[in-house]
């Protein structure tokens, strides 16, 4: 799964499990 953070006007993109989105 991919995904795109911004945090604070900076993007990051990440491959990343489905359940780390769930500790935010």
């Amino acid at each position: 799964m991919r995904i795109t953070v911004n945090v604070d006007g900076t993007s990051y993109t990440d491959e990343v499990e489905p359940r780390t989105l769930l500790v935010h």
